[in-house]
C-alpha cells in the first residue's frame, strides 16, 4: 500500500511529542477493576499511568494480563472499580453517563482486532458512523468521510458493501471510521491480529502516519515487532505496569488540555440527529426479517379496515333496504298450532283492510325439519338453504323475478303435487344447473319438482339464497312458523299494525304478534353494531398477536446485533440512542405495515363489495385509526428489544465478540 497519505480527518495534538512539562491527556491513578467471580484474569489491581498527547504508546503483555481491560477503561466502554482516571484534567467518575458518552465520542477513536464494520452498509456509511451519531448533517459528514477513506487510501471502494472486502480493507475502514471524527486519541486493540504480514504492516503504516499528524495513539498488541512502531513501550503483569520504555512523570498536576476540545458542546448534543435514517437502512439491510414482520403487520391492519369496512358496507346495504320497506310493510307471527285453512284466512283477513295492498301466508319450515336434499348417482347432496311455503301472493309481496316467468304460477296450481323455486346458492349446493327444471329434490322427506329459479327479490335479498315452496300441495311440517307478510300503501304500517290483531282473531289479539320493517330496523342495527364490534374485536387480537409477534422477533435479533450495538456506543451512542434506534424501527417497520395494510384493506372491502354487488363504504376516520393502531402496535412491539438492546455493556459486548 505504501507509506498511508495524512489523514486530514486528524488534527495535530496541542502539545508536542516529549514535552515533559506538558500535563497528559490521560491520566490513571490507583486504578483497580475487578470481575464478578473473584479471578483475576483481566482485571486492573491500583495501575498508574500517564499519556501524554500526542504520544504512540504500545502495550504488550500475555492473555489475561488486563490489556483490553485498560483499553476499555481508557475508551470510557468501561469504569474503574477504584482509583481516578482524568481525560484532558476532567474526572470521569464526577461525569453522568450520557456526559462520558458524548466524551467518549469526541476523545476516542477505536479500531479493534475485528475491524467490526456492518457488513451490509457501505464503506461510506460505515467510515460515518460516528459522525451520524453525534447527529452531523449529512452534508457535512460528506467532506470528512472522504478524507477519512483517502486517507486510508479507500475512497474508490467508497460505494461498495462493507462485507466484500478483505480482511486487510476492513480494518482499513475501522481505522477511517476512528479518524473521522477528529479524536484526540486512537485506541488500537489488536489492529493486525488477524491479518498476514504484508497487511499487518500497512496497517500499522497508517497508524505511523496517523502518529506524525500528532494523533495520540494507544495500541494493544502480543507481538514484539508490531510493538516497536510505537514511540513508548508498557509490559503489563497481573493487572499493574512493570516495564515502561519511556516512563512520563507521574507527579505533575493533571490539569493540562481542555475538556471542551473533546467534550461536545450542549448546542451539538441537542442537534442529535434523529435516528429514522438508521432505522430505514437496518430494515432494508435485513429484508428477511424484516419482510417476515411487514407482512404480519399488513395482513393485521388489512384485516382490521377490511372488517370494518365490510361491516359498515353491509350494515349500510341491510338499512337501505329496510328503509326501503319500512313505509310500507308488515310481518304478522301466528301461533304455530295454527293450521293451513287458518292461515290462509288470516291473509285473507289482513289483505281485507284498508290500506293493505297485498298480503300472503308463509310457512318458514326450520332447516333441521326441512333437511333439502338431492339423490346423486349414489350419493345425496344437501343444502342448508331456508325453506319457506308460500303461495303465488307471496311473490307478488316482496317484487321476486323467476325463471322462468311463468313458474310462479305453479305454486298456486293445487294439483297434488308440490314445487319448488330455488336459489342460485340453492342450487349450486344441490347441483342443479340455473334454468333446469324437472330435477326431484326432497324436502322434509317429501319430493318436490324443480319448476324454477329465484333470480331476485327487490324487497328481500335473502331470498334469492333461498328455497321457495308451493304451500297449497306441501305436507306442512311439525315446527313450521306460520306468518302473514302484507305491503301497505305508504306510510301505513304503524296505523295497520294496530288494527291487525282484532282482524285475525277479535277473540284473543294477544296471539297474533304484528313486526313492522321499523323494528327489524332496530334490531338490523343493534346486531350490525354487536357484528362491528365482534370483528373489531378479532381484529385487534390478531393486531396484538402481530405485536408479540414483532417484539419476540426483535428482542431475538437484539442478540444478533450485539456487536453492532457495542460499535454504536464505542463511538458515542448513548443508551437513550439505542433505546430511540430501535424504537424508530418498530414504529417505521409500524407505518409501513399499516399504509399498506390500509390500502389492502381498502382494496379488500371494494372487491368484497363489488362481489356482492354494494356500494362500499369507506370511513376516514376508521381508516386513519388502522393506521395510528398499525404505527402504535409497532413502536410498542419495539419497547422490550429496545431495553434489552440499551442494557447491553459495550465492553463485555466487544470482548465477547
Amino acid at each position: 500500500m505504501g507509506e498511508a497519505r495524512r489523514v486530514d480527518g486528524t488534527r495535530r495534538g496541542r502539545h508536542a511529542r516529549g514535552d515533559s512539562v506538558t500535563a497528559p491527556l490521560l491520566s490513571l491513578r490507583g486504578v483497580a477493576r475487578r470481575y464478578a467471580g473473584g479471578g483475576s484474569a483481566g482485571a486492573l489491581t491500583g495501575l498508574d499511568l500517564d499519556v501524554r498527547a500526542g504520544e504512540f504508546v504500545a502495550i504488550v503483555g500475555r492473555s489475561g494480563a488486563g490489556k483490553s481491560t485498560l483499553l476499555n477503561v481508557l475508551g470510557l466502554l468501561d469504569s474503574a472499580d477504584e482509583g481516578e482516571y482524568r481525560v484532558a484534567g476532567v474526572d470521569v467518575a464526577s461525569l453522568p453517563e450520557r456526559e462520558r458518552d458524548a466524551l467518549r465520542s469526541r476523545t476516542f477513536g477505536f479500531v479493534f482486532q475485528d475491524s467490526f464494520v456492518l457488513p451490509q452498509e457501505t464503506v461510506a456509511r460505515n467510515t460515518a458512523l460516528p459522525l451520524r451519531t453525534r447527529g452531523e448533517r449529512t452534508g457535512d459528514q460528506r467532506e470528512p468521510v472522504a478524507q477519512a477513506l483517502e486517507g486510508v487510501e479507500l475512497l474508490p471502494l467508497a460505494d461498495q458493501r462493507a462485507g466484500t472486502l478483505s480482511g486487510g480493507e476492513r480494518q482499513r475502514v475501522a481505522i477511517a471510521r476512528a479518524v473521522v471524527g477528529r479524536p484526540a486519541v486512537i485506541l488500537a486493540d489488536e489492529p493486525t491480529g488477524n491479518l498476514d504480514s504484508a497487511t499487518a504492516d500497512a496497517v500499522l503504516g497508517v497508524l505511523s502516519a496517523l502518529h506524525r499528524t500528532g494523533v495520540t495513539i494507544v495500541l494493544i498488541t502480543h507481538s514484539p515487532e508490531v510493538a516497536a512502531h510505537a514511540q513508548r513501550r508498557l509490559r503489563l503483569e497481573d493487572g499493574r505496569v512493570v516495564d515502561d520504555s519511556g516512563a512520563a512523570g507521574t507527579g505533575e498536576d493533571s490539569s493540562g488540555g481542555d475538556p471542551a476540545d473533546a467534550a461536545p458542546s450542549a448546542a451539538a448534543r441537542r442537534r442529535r440527529a434523529p435516528h429514522l435514517a438508521d432505522a430505514v437502512s437496518s430494515l432494508l439491510l435485513s429484508p428477511g426479517r424484516t419482510l417476515g414482520i411487514l407482512a404480519a403487520f399488513v395482513l393485521a391492519v388489512a384485516g382490521l379496515v377490511t372488517s370494518v369496512g365490510m361491516s359498515a358496507t353491509a350494515a349500510q346495504q341491510i338499512s337501505a333496504r329496510l328503509d326501503a320497506a319500512a313505509l310500507d310493510q308488515i310481518t304478522v307471527r301466528l301461533p304455530a298450532e295454527t293450521t293451513l285453512p287458518q292461515l290462509r284466512e288470516a291473509a285473507t283477513d289482513i289483505g281485507g283492510l284498508r290500506g293493505v295492498e297485498a298480503a300472503s301466508a308463509r310457512l318458514t319450515v326450520p332447516a333441521a325439519v326441512a333437511h333439502p336434499e338431492r339423490w346423486v348417482a349414489s350419493s345425496v347432496v344437501t343444502t342448508d338453504a331456508a325453506v319457506i311455503a308460500v303461495d303465488r301472493a307471496f311473490l307478488d309481496v316482496e317484487l321476486v323475478t323467476t325463471r322462468p316467468s311463468t313458474s310462479s304460477d305453479w305454486l298456486d296450481a293445487a294439483d297434488g303435487s308440490p314445487v319448488a323455486l330455488l336459489g342460485a346458492g340453492a342450487a349450486a349446493d344441490l347441483g342443479i344447473p340455473v334454468g333446469r327444471t324437472g330435477d326431484t329434490v326432497r324436502i322434509a322427506g317429501a319430493p318436490v319438482v324443480v319448476a324454477g329459479f329465484i333470480e331476485s327479490s327487490q324487497r328481500d335479498p335473502a331470498l334469492s339464497e333461498s328455497i321457495l315452496v308451493s304451500l297449497t300441495d306441501l305436507e306442512v311440517p311439525d315446527r313450521a312458523e306460520p306468518s302473514v307478510v302484507a305491503r301497505t300503501a305508504p306510510g301505513r304500517p304503524a296505523a295497520i299494525a294496530e288494527s291487525v290483531p282484532l282482524a285475525v282473531d277479535a277473540a284473543h289479539p294477544e296471539r297474533s304478534v304484528v313486526q313492522t320493517v321499523a323494528d327489524l330496523r332496530l334490531l338490523s342495527r343493534g346486531v350490525s353494531s354487536d357484528l362491528a364490534a365482534n370483528l373489531l374485536l378479532v381484529s385487534l387480537l390478531l393486531l396484538v398477536l402481530v405485536c408479540l409477534t414483532s417484539a419476540t422477533s426483535m428482542f431475538l435479533a437484539v442478540s444478533a446485533r450485539t456487536r453492532e450495538i457495542a460499535l454504536r456506543r464505542a463511538v458515542g451512542a448513548t443508551r437513550s440512542d439505542i433505546r430511540a434506534l430501535f424504537l424508530a424501527e418498530g414504529t417505521v417497520i409500524g407505518a409501513a405495515g399499516a399504509v399498506s395494510g390500509l390500502a389492502l384493506g381498502v382494496l379488500a372491502t371494494a372487491v368484497l363489495s363489488a362481489a356482492q354487488g354494494w356500494a362500499p363504504v369507506l370511513d376516514p376516520l376508521s381508516a386513519a385509526a388502522g393506521v395510528v393502531a398499525g404505527i402504535g402496535a409497532g413502536a410498542v412491539s419495539a419497547v422490550a428489544p429496545a431495553l434489552r438492546a440499551a442494557r447491553i455493556e459495550p465492553a463485555l459486548a466487544l470482548r465477547a465478540g
